[in-house]
């Protein structure tokens, strides 16, 4: 067994993206940003969103720091983009505290720009709640069709519920009503003496 773990090969790992690099990705990002972030439709398919990032891809290997595929560059730039949403959502957080604590630390340049670039979408700030245009009493029912309710029980198996615009057949049952008095006795534990 252990001469199958020191047979494996261990993969070169790539060094991490250097500013530059970042500033790239963030350049051709903002440049192509309705093909990158919308959904596929006119015009939008998936290999012109492949076309993009692998442009972007060999802009980021012409710095000559290593060679980026495209999976590389794209998942840079969606951890980007998860590090400055946490920072965003943190910062509205802090912005709403009451106060005390210690200043807010200092964005870097790649987090600003991530903000200042998707601080417009829903996934940075979210979706806005829906008015209700029904005031509190318009969900009550109009006390005609309360009153003149046809009870489920004073009707004949055989003959039908009317269903008139008025009245519901949709009426709150009596269940307690219909159960069994039950007079169920529970023992009482004993106390253990000590």
């Amino acid at each position: 067994m252990a001469d199958k773990s020191s047979a494996k090969t261990q993969r070169d790992r790539k060094p991490n993206f250097t500013q530059e690099e970042v500033n790239v990705i963030q350049d051709q990002v903002q440049k192509n940003y309705k093909v990158i972030n919308e959904k596929f439709g006119d015009g939008i398919t998936n290999s012109r969103k492949i076309a993009v990032w692998s442009r972007i891809s060999i802009l980021v290997s012409a710095l000559g720091v290593a060679n980026r595929s495209p999976k590389d560059c794209k998942d840079k730039w969606a951890n980007t983009k998860k590090v400055a949403k946490k920072v965003f959502n943190n910062r509205n957080k802090e912005q709403r505290a009451t106060g005390g604590g210690p200043q807010p630390k200092k964005l870097s340049l790649a987090i600003e720009r991530t903000i200042d670039l998707c601080k417009d979408s829903a996934s940075f700030k979210g979706l806005e709640g829906v008015e209700s245009v029904l005031d509190d009493n318009s969900a009550a029912l109009p006390e005609e069709s309360a009153s003149n309710s046809q009870d489920l029980f004073d009707t004949p198996p055989s003959q039908p519920l009317s269903q008139s615009g008025s009245e519901s057949i949709l009426q709150p049952l009596p269940l307690i009503s219909l159960l069994p008095a039950v007079n169920i006795q529970v023992p009482r534990p004993v106390a253990a003496v000590v």
